[in-house]
C-alpha cells in the first residue's frame, strides 16, 4: 500500500506540483485521505484535467484514496475564522509537501494552541505578541497583491490587444469606461470591478487599510477572477488594430 501511495504521489507532484501550496495526508483506522491545497492565484490547474490525472494515477498505482481539494482562498477564510475541523485536520495531518514552507508554520502555530476558536486562545495570541500574526497578515498581503497584479495584467493584455498604451494603475478604470465601456464592448460592471480592488489594494498599500478579513479578501478574489475571465474573453475576439494611445 505505502509502496503504491508513494508511486501515485511522486507522479501526481511531477504533473501538478507547481499548481499546489500543500499537500498532507490523514489517516485513522478506517480511512486514508489525500488532501491538496491548489493555489488557485497564482497558477490554478485545469480541474477537469486534474480530476482526469487523478483517477488515471489512481488506477495506474492501483490505490484506493480518497482525494480532498482546497483552494487557497477558501482555506485562508476557513482558518481565519477558527474552522474548528480544518483546525483539528492541520493538526493531525502528516504533510507531504510544502515548498514555500506555508503549511508546517500554520501547523506548529496549531499545535501550540494559537488559533483555536476559544476566547482563552484568542487572549494567549494577543498577549504572547504581534508577531503571531505576521504569517497571516503577510498571506493576506500576498492574496491581496496577487489580486491586484492580475487586474493590472490582464487589463494590459487587452489594451495590448486594441493597441492602446497600459495606462497607469489609477487610470485603468477611466481607460476602460472610455474605450471599451463607451464603445459597448465591454460591461460598465467590470471597469467598477477594477476601480475596486486598484482602490483597495492602493490603501492597504498606503496603511489606510490596516485590516482586510478573509471574506472580503475571496469576495474581492472572486470579482478579479471574473474581470481577468472577460479581459481573456475581449482579447480571444482580436480587436483590430488602433493607432490610438491614452
Amino acid at each position: 500500500m505505502l509502496r503504491n501511495m508513494d508511486k501515485f504521489n511522486d507522479s501526481f507532484l511531477k504533473e501538478y506540483g507547481k499548481n499546489l501550496k500543500a499537500v498532507w495526508m490523514l489517516k485513522d483506522d478506517c480511512r486514508m485521505e489525500y488532501c491538496i491545497l491548489i493555489d488557485n492565484l497564482q497558477l490554478p490547474p485545469d480541474r477537469k484535467k486534474m480530476d482526469f490525472d487523478i483517477a488515471s494515477l489512481k488506477e495506474k498505482a492501483k490505490i484506493d484514496l480518497k482525494i480532498r481539494k482546497y483552494e487557497l482562498t477558501d482555506f485562508f477564510n476557513k482558518v481565519t475564522s477558527n474552522d474548528l475541523g480544518l483546525c483539528k485536520e492541520i493538526i493531525n495531518a502528516s504533510v507531504i509537501y510544502d515548498p514555500d514552507d506555508f503549511f508546517m508554520p500554520l501547523k506548529k502555530m496549531l499545535e501550540d494552541g494559537l488559533i483555536l476558536g476559544t476566547q482563552e486562545s484568542v487572549m494567549k495570541i494577543f498577549d504572547s505578541a504581534k508577531n503571531r500574526f505576521k504569517n497571516i497578515e503577510s498571506l493576506k498581503k500576498q492574496i491581496l497583491h496577487n489580486t491586484y497584479k492580475a487586474v493590472l495584467d490582464s487589463a494590459a493584455a487587452a489594451f495590448s490587444a486594441r493597441n492602446y498604451s497600459m495606462p497607469v494603475s489609477s487610470e485603468i478604470p477611466s481607460a476602460l469606461k472610455k474605450y471599451f465601456v463607451k464603445q459597448h464592448i465591454l460591461e460598465s460592471v467590470y471597469a467598477s470591478i477594477a476601480e475596486t480592488v486598484i482602490n483597495k489594494y492602493k490603501s492597504f498599500e498606503h496603511g489606510n487599510l490596516r485590516n482586510i478579513s478573509g471574506k472580503e479578501l475571496g469576495e474581492l478574489h472572486n470579482a478579479a477572477y471574473a474581470f481577468v475571465e472577460r479581459m481573456n474573453t475581449l482579447v480571444g475576439e482580436g480587436f483590430s488594430g488602433s493607432d490610438a494611445e491614452i
